[in-house]
């Protein structure tokens, strides 16, 4: 029932993903109202989270936010801090409904959600990513440089891997978004084209290892730069990856 999904998001077709992962859904909430085999906390953790976690996806790129939105919460009630505890891996996994705030411009919402717990370093470096773009986007410009220290620390602490490599992604976002609130869109673009960089360096995974596009921050800032041609440039990158996407075929209608 899922599976379609994966097809459905290589040829754009965002709103046949959202319906096949509904469906997962249903199907699982079906499963789950039986007698449980003993596997059943492992399919919960792994599949279970992962259909509201592609859900999650289809419906940010179809720029559908409630839908987005409910199904990140749906990710983190199944994927708790004790799960994360026990699978450090799934740290990540805990920031999703912040960093779904974040995508929709959300931004009361993203200062009010707790923290995680203190020893969940990963998932709280995450949040403070959140909580960085958040400040820059209302103008609290010490407060987002502050995160970019506090995801620093984290960082510092990783082996190299795809857990570091994504936390320094974030911080260049963060860098990327203060910059381009503050009308240094040169700045801005220099942070978000070595995101994309890294980003590109990234395995493939379907959802992204990095929640999001940073393609579609970097158009943004070519377009405040002046450089309509190499946003176009960047947009259509973005739409070979991720085909049909409303943020990209946005970016090109500006």
């Amino acid at each position: 029932v899922h599976m379609p999904a994966h097809i459905y998001i290589r040829v754009g077709r965002w709103a046949d993903a959202i319906e096949s992962n509904r469906h997962a859904v249903h199907a699982d909430d079906g499963y789950f109202d039986g007698p449980h085999t003993p596997d059943a906390a492992f399919y919960s953790a792994a599949y279970r989270s992962h259909n509201h976690h592609f859900l999650t996806l289809a419906a940010t790129m179809a720029g559908a936010s409630a839908i987005a939105v409910e199904s990140s919460r749906e990710v983190a009630r199944i994927v708790t801090a004790d799960l994360a505890r026990a699978v450090p891996a799934l740290q990540p996994m805990l920031a999703i409904p912040v960093q779904t705030l974040v995508t929709f411009g959300r931004w009361d919402e993203v200062l009010r959600m707790p923290l995680p717990p203190s020893e969940l370093r990963v998932a709280l470096a995450h949040f403070w990513y959140a909580r960085g773009v958040a400040f820059a986007a209302t103008g609290r410009v010490a407060e987002a440089r502050a995160t970019i220290d506090s995801i620093h620390a984290v960082t510092v602490t990783l082996a190299t891997g795809e857990a570091r490599t994504t936390l320094e992604i974030a911080t260049l976002a963060i860098e990327g978004e203060i910059a381009l609130r503050g009308q240094e869109a040169g700045s801005a673009v220099r942070a978000f084209t070595k995101a994309a960089a890294l980003e590109d360096g990234l395995s493939y995974m379907e959802p992204p290892t990095w929640y999001y596009p940073v393609r579609h921050s970097l158009g943004k800032a070519l377009l405040a730069a002046g450089q309509p041609r190499d946003a176009e440039r960047v947009y259509r990158e973005d739409l070979r990856r991720f085909p049909e996407n409303g943020w990209a075929l946005r970016g090109l209608a500006l």
